[in-house]
């Protein structure tokens, strides 16, 4: 299925039609997802579904909106943990299931950004691996063509990586690490009381 450039999802897909008219809309089912995200023709970073893995779509008049399972396939920077591929052009959030070949799937998606991929777990830099709950966003420019991508923090969207087509820009976690080994006074507090809490759990 091509959505625009520059996403082309592949995979197996189950279509199911229901409704009439206007309100006529298509539950696509998918299973072994797979799409890459290139600048120009450089590949950044790619994805598929792994075994037991699935996702749903639903087609209307007002768009395409949907989420999948995913796994990390290849990339400039690695990703693991939970992964969640979430696509949404009505500009509506949607709560919804859809019925697919492997049972009942979810979709719970906000009215923006119409493109986004959700990770709970680590970001790997190089030989590290960072927990982070984080979201790969799109930068486009004005003709739709993919010119960035954005890895920033769910809990307060501060920018931790950008890929361009110069290159890795990984100045956020930088920062990210130096305020964690070297923080002000107004900071020190704060970081005990994570630590804390992260030892609890």
């Amino acid at each position: 299925i091509v959505l625009a450039d520059p996403l082309t999802l592949g995979g197996t897909f189950e279509f199911e039609l229901s409704g009439t008219g206007a309100s006529q809309v298509m539950n696509v089912g998918v299973s072994g997802l797979h799409f890459n995200l290139t600048i120009g023709t450089t590949p950044i970073v790619s994805f598929d579904q792994g075994t037991g893995q699935a996702g749903a779509f639903i087609i209307s008049s007002a768009g395409i909106v949907g989420q999948a399972d995913l796994q990390f396939q290849a990339g400039l920077v690695g990703i693991s943990g939970t992964i969640v591929f979430k696509l949404n052009t009505t500009g509506a959030a949607v709560n919804t299931s859809v019925t697919t070949a492997v049972g009942s799937y979810p979709i719970n998606v906000g009215s923006s950004p119409a493109f986004q991929v959700s990770v709970q777990g680590y970001l790997h830099i190089g030989t590290v691996a960072l927990p982070f709950n984080f979201n790969v966003d799109e930068v486009t420019d004005s003709n739709g063509n993919l010119v960035e991508l954005d890895f920033r923090k769910q809990s307060d969207n501060s920018l931790l990586v950008s890929i361009t087509s110069s290159g890795v820009d990984a100045s956020g976690i930088q920062s990210f690490l130096t305020n964690l080994l070297d923080p002000d006074p107004t900071q020190f507090a704060s970081l005990l009381q994570q630590l804390g809490a992260w030892m609890k759990s």
